[in-house]
């Protein structure tokens, strides 16, 4: 027979396993609670031109910052913010300053003037597919990107977790690596969702024989 002591050894053991299966699953609810609350807003209809300027926004904040890099316009990668909004925002001949011009550019002036851009061709879309139509195909592609992104994200979560399994025997709390690194690829995956978002959303048009409103 086990001994007492051998047996709460391994009910305690079994209870940390427990303890960290739990842990695990609190990870995945919150990130699936904040998911699901999208998909609902989307599914009940709600009117998403709100969210999706904010989503312009942000996509658009967020490739200068990665681009602007440097002390001086000089500096910046104009060929890949080109490359980046080519046929959306940017054709081949944006981007071309003097030094004059140069000096006195700031990642504040990109923004506006991408942005200035993007809800222009945004906003021409309520005229071209007609305003009800064009929040359902919002709907639709917003709810298609989050489906696809977060079932990818679900699968590279799974990954995840097998490979942190390993690094408890490297003396690191499991638990804590896999919500940091849990986290930073669900805001990754939210980064993605939006960027798709808003690439087809500015690029949709109408289908052949719709009319125009």
């Amino acid at each position: 027979e086990m001994c007492i002591r051998d047996r709460k050894k391994v009910e305690e053991n079994n209870f940390g396993i427990r303890k960290r299966l739990l842990e695990y699953d609190d990870v995945m609810n919150q990130q699936r609670t904040v998911i699901y609350n999208q998909r609902s807003e989307v599914l009940d209809g709600h009117d998403m031109k709100e969210k999706i300027s904010n989503m312009i926004k942000s996509t658009v904040e967020q490739a200068v910052e990665q681009y602007a890099v440097g002390e001086s316009a000089a500096e910046w990668d104009f060929a890949g913010l080109r490359n980046h909004f080519y046929g959306i925002l940017c054709n081949e001949n944006d981007f071309n300053y003097t030094e004059d011009e140069l000096s006195k550019l700031e990642p504040s002036d990109i923004t506006a003037l991408l942005l200035e851009r993007a809800m222009k061709v945004y906003e021409s879309k309520d005229e071209l597919i007609g305003k009800e139509d064009m929040r359902e195909v919002e709907r639709i592609i917003l709810l298609r990107s989050v489906d696809m992104h977060w079932m990818d994200h679900l699968d590279a979560m799974d990954d995840l977790r097998g490979s942190i399994g390993l690094q408890a025997y490297a003396q690191r709390n499991p638990i804590c690596e896999y919500r940091i690194s849990g986290a930073d690829m669900f805001d990754e995956m939210i980064a993605s969702i939006r960027e798709e978002t808003v690439r087809k959303v500015l690029s949709v048009i109408p289908k052949p024989g719709q009319q125009m409103q």
